[in-house]
């Protein structure tokens, strides 16, 4: 399990404080789309690989359409869970909030290394809606963890 204090040791960033409730749906958005752009290149990739009529890059391929996969499910899921605090925007929202951008963030990197191992192309999108949930995770209030998943099943 990894804790977000490992992925939130940024610094030179917004803080916490802020981030208000309409900035932060406006990062819930880009890393909904993220993901979404990031699923399509990834199944791009997968299909460049099923064409290749090799079988250890057909096996790779497999690898990265079920990784990214698994990584939209987690973003999506995690994007539930950011929905649900802002609608209820108060302080015991934000730690719910940043364990939600904590597991997109995971979600986000993994999709982002499929596309690499896959020899693709990383959609600014992608980029952009890692920023987005690594700001939303550093709004996790002092001393407060997440536990997050292992990754790609």
């Amino acid at each position: 399990l990894f804790l977000l204090g490992i992925l939130t040791g940024c610094t030179g960033t917004r803080s916490a404080a802020d981030v208000t409730r309409d900035v932060a749906r406006g990062a819930v958005l880009v890393v909904v789309e993220a993901a979404e752009v990031g699923d399509e290149v990834c199944a791009g990739v997968a299909a460049q690989a099923k064409g290749s009529g090799d079988e250890a890059t057909l096996r790779r391929g497999i690898e990265i359409a079920q990784t990214c996969e698994h990584a939209k499910d987690m973003v999506l899921t995690a994007a539930r869970g950011m929905r649900m605090a802002l609608n209820a925007w108060e302080s015991a929202s934000a730690g719910k909030l940043a364990c939600a951008g904590a597991q997109a963030l995971q979600a986000l990197n993994l999709t982002r290394d499929a596309i690499v191992r896959g020899d693709g192309d990383i959609p600014p999108v992608l980029d952009d809606g890692i920023a987005q949930a690594a700001t939303l995770a550093r709004m996790l209030p002092t001393g407060s963890s997440c536990e997050l998943s292992k990754g790609a099943k």
